[in-house]
């Protein structure tokens, strides 16, 4: 929207047809959609500034859930693995341990879950 004195004002419109008077006529409504527009775009620096931190980060960085669903990971966490962005998102976390450590893993996993911390170096 420009206001008299050529002010721009982000606005979101929506309308819908009506009958008045016998007559088709549009009803609608507009709403000053600035600060939620500043907002997002604050939120979106905020999220490239995180990924950026993230995927600077030496080594590997991952967050997942309960049930070992990766949630949120740096790149190494493709590269060094070699696995895509696809295979993160559909695998669980003890995937990257052979099956004599998958049980140990768990534990660990369960440990910081229930106490809130856990320590693990794997045998290779």
């Amino acid at each position: 929207m420009v206001t008299r004195d050529k002010q721009r004002i982000l606005f979101y419109f929506n309308g819908v047809v009506i009958e008045y008077e016998g007559k088709p006529c549009l009803i609608g409504m507009g709403i000053d959609i600035t600060e939620r527009k500043k907002a997002a775009e604050q939120l979106q620096k905020e999220k490239q500034l995180s990924e950026s931190i993230i995927n600077s980060l030496p080594g590997i960085f991952y967050l997942f859930d309960t049930k070992g669903q990766y949630l949120l990971w740096n790149k190494n966490h493709e590269t060094v693995p070699g696995y895509s962005t696809e295979e993160m998102k559909n695998d669980a976390s003890v995937k990257f341990f052979v099956d004599d450590e998958k049980q140990l893993i768990k534990r660990k996993i369960e440990k910081v879950f229930t106490d809130g911390y856990a320590e693990v170096e794997p045998v290779l």
